[in-house]
């Protein structure tokens, strides 16, 4: 019935796949709202908790977090993008 490879890690049938489980199992599973909810981005600033400010992936966050910023600064007073008046 299932398509999924997707181990299971909670259960009766902790440690299988969800194909090797018995099919009224499976449709039961499908059914439950919280295994079918799509997991939901952590906010940008608590993928930054415990960075050394070396990694890749912690930069990119960063930078994200600052070009939103920088976007919410812009929409507020776009003229004062650099806190200052250019003229």
């Amino acid at each position: 019935m299932a398509t999924s490879k997707q181990l299971l890690t909670f259960g009766k049938f902790k440690g299988q796949t969800l194909e090797s489980t018995p099919e009224w199992y499976q449709r039961w599973l499908l059914q439950q709202p919280w295994f079918n909810k799509p997991k939901s981005e952590k906010p940008l600033h608590n993928q930054l908790v415990g960075w050394d400010g070396h990694s890749l992936k912690g930069q990119a966050v960063y930078d994200q977090i600052f070009e939103r910023e920088m976007a919410d600064a812009e929409k507020h007073d776009p003229s004062d993008r650099y806190g200052y008046y250019n003229d």
